[in-house]
């Protein structure tokens, strides 16, 4: 399930309503009216909504120039599109929300309001938009023309379209223009269980990018059904819903590694696969390891330490050859046991204490 963990299954019963009554019936969001989502309205709106009105004016100055003159159907149609615009924006709080469809609808000749069971959602979100929320005329032009493209279509295109995600999805991709959060915020509210809440398309690349050797990820025709993969990998390992934003998660494909890191995993993975990686790496260490062990076991019976004959430390570097250039040499000297020499210590007095060379700590 890819739902927000932190996002109200009142906002996903909105959105739900809006693919069934608006997208599938043509019915008002607000009113439950007919025909306002219509082919024939749609046009008329996105025929004044698709201008490029360049003028240094704010949003809604610029809106309600645009909607001048239209049906009061058509800019019911206006603002249910911008409510279903700002739905998912975590970032604008729920009187801005309010207010910006609130004053659309008093436009209207005869203006409606806000059914209340819509109001309670808008205090949440999905995602933060950030900068995002200064491209609304780019984002709602978007979203026009997905509905108008949507609503143009035979009822069979448009049946199969708003049944399977992925039709859903190759239907969205499938107009022109950048990818934007807009697109991918669609996506998520008509198919909250199958499309990710990560609603800026790099985050989608990024999370892809870091976890492509996770199976399923890397070979995945494209990002969602990535996306979808890792979930299904992850969470029976993780025993909870996968959180993309969790810390111990998001630091991991949010933040680019460290430098030199990538360069240092690709010297190691070729270190490990080479054919003397056993005999330059690991066989010498387990050498060291054995006599590190008759070394303790040594002290601990008693015995003493001291260092090997010249050819004997000789023949131990021969049988653990070195190179410089990948390891640390290892010890040149070697624990013997041998039967101790000193006097047994008396029966209460501490007994002698082996070192094991200079610097090891004090006993």
């Amino acid at each position: 399930m890819a739902r927000a963990p932190w996002t109200s299954e009142e906002l996903y019963a909105v959105a739900a309503r809006w693919v069934e009554s608006c997208l599938r019936h043509d019915e008002s969001l607000f009113t439950g009216t007919a025909g306002v989502w219509s082919a024939e309205i749609v046009a008329a709106a996105a025929e004044r909504l698709l201008i490029d009105d360049i003028r240094p004016l704010d949003y809604l100055t610029k809106l309600k120039d645009q909607l001048d003159g239209c049906s009061d159907e058509a800019i019911l149609f206006t603002a249910e599109l911008l409510y279903i615009h700002i739905l998912p924006v975590a970032d604008t709080g729920a009187t801005a929300k309010r207010n910006l469809v609130e004053t659309i609808l008093g436009w209207m000749r005869a203006p409606v309001p806000i059914s209340p069971e819509l109001i309670q959602p808008l205090s949440g979100g999905v995602a933060s938009y950030g900068s995002g929320n200064m491209q609304r005329d780019r984002y709602v032009k978007w979203l026009v023309r997905f509905v108008l493209t949507l609503k143009e279509a035979d009822p069979e295109t448009r049946a199969r379209v708003l049944s399977d995600p992925w039709e859903f999805r190759a239907f969205a991709h499938s107009l022109e223009g950048p990818a934007l959060m807009q697109r991918e915020a669609i996506l998520h509210l008509a198919f909250p269980d199958t499309f990710e809440y990560a609603l800026a398309p790099d985050a989608k690349k990024k999370i892809v990018r870091v976890f492509k050797r996770v199976q399923g990820v890397g070979g995945a025709p494209d990002e969602d059904h990535a996306l979808l993969a890792l979930r299904v990998e992850l969470e029976p390992v993780l025993g909870d819903r996968l959180n993309l934003y969790r810390h111990a998660f998001v630091t991991v494909w949010q933040k680019p590694p460290a430098s030199g890191w990538e360069q240092t995993l690709r010297w190691a993975a070729k270190r490990y696969g080479a054919s003397t990686f056993d005999s330059e790496e690991r066989d010498y260490k387990l050498v060291v390891g054995e006599r590190m062990g008759a070394a303790r076991a040594a002290l601990l019976e008693g015995g003493e330490l001291r260092a090997e004959p010249d050819g004997e430390r000789a023949r131990a570097r021969d049988r653990a050859p070195v190179d410089l250039g990948h390891r640390v040499h290892p010890a040149e000297g070697r624990c013997r046991r041998s039967a101790p020499s000193a006097p047994a210590a008396r029966d209460g007095a501490p007994a002698p204490t082996a070192r094991a060379g200079p610097g090891a700590p004090a006993a």
